[in-house]
């Protein structure tokens, strides 16, 4: 084995790295690394983030709608014996002149307890459901997904396993794989759906953007990739970060930034997402 060989982990993983720059295990601490591949500079970083955005952005498919062979809800309400038939069909008339969820009419009109839709939605989805009231302290969890995504799939990160690296995700109506694939990919863990009350988990994520101490960033009106590795590469040399993790949650880029054991979450927004249809949480928004 070569000398060279020997003492050297990797080049500049950028093709157009000006030095290719050569890192070794006797080399200070510098550069960035960026979903596990290590720049030498700023400049390589930006180049590594703006091709990874593009190839992101090009492949992110949104969530699939619900599947045909699920049962509807109001059927399976009606299968359990929580409703009957013309209680069904008022629901869906009020639905139609509404446009609210079946299980929302229901639960307005009586019909129906959260417990029972709570129930339903699981069946609906084969997914167990998770007792949030008698586990008060599942919201110690939130701090391990951006509040801006949970508050817009409507979901709550209710217990993780260190020892297995198992992620648990309660959702309040529809569970969105494409949410527990990014949470798997940036936590590097087994991320397993559930069901839980709309009520427990609109009340963590409420407490959640209360927090005074909750700092999470918010970068709208991005109008190309290249934008976004500008803006990418000046907040990690603002926190001197020393590894990033980027990915696609289907038209928003997520970027989490790290030093040490600190890290900080950036969701960028190219055109109509998260801003336009949720109220923002203790977010600092930078619109470019």
């Amino acid at each position: 084995m070569s000398l060279f060989s020997a003492l050297a982990l990797e080049r500049c993983h950028f093709a157009g790295c000006r030095f290719r720059t050569t890192r070794t295990r006797f080399t200070p601490s510098r550069g960035i690394v960026l979903n596990g591949e290590w720049y030498c500079s700023a400049s390589c970083f930006q180049a590594g983030v703006q091709a990874k955005s593009s190839l992101l952005l090009a492949e992110a498919v949104p969530d699939s709608p619900l599947k045909p062979h699920r049962v509807p809800l109001g059927l399976l309400l009606l299968s359990r014996g929580a409703i009957d038939l013309a209680t069904l069909r008022r629901a869906l008339e009020e639905q139609a002149a509404s446009g609210d969820r079946i299980g929302e009419v229901l639960r307005a009109m009586g019909a129906v307890t959260e417990q029972q839709v709570t129930s339903a939605l699981a069946a609906q989805w084969a997914c167990p459901v998770f007792p949030l009231r008698d586990n008060p302290r599942a919201g110690q969890f939130v701090d391990l997904l951006p509040l801006a995504l949970l508050q817009h799939y409507r979901a709550l990160p209710v217990h993780f396993a260190h020892s297995t690296r198992v992620l648990h995700v309660a959702f309040a109506q529809v569970v969105s794989s494409t949410f527990l694939y990014a949470a798997q990919q940036m936590l590097s863990c087994t991320a397993q759906a559930c069901i839980a009350d709309e009520s427990g988990i609109a009340k963590a994520l409420e407490q959640a953007r209360r927090d005074p101490d909750r700092v999470e960033y918010l970068v709208a009106n991005m109008t190309s990739v290249a934008e976004m590795a500008r803006v990418a590469v000046s907040y990690a040399q603002q926190l001197t970060a020393t590894g990033a993790r980027l990915l696609a949650c289907e038209d928003r880029l997520w970027l989490r930034l790290t030093r040490k054991d600190v890290s900080s979450d950036f969701l960028f927004q190219f055109g109509t997402s998260i801003a336009s249809t949720e109220e923002k949480p203790n977010f600092f928004e930078a619109a470019m």
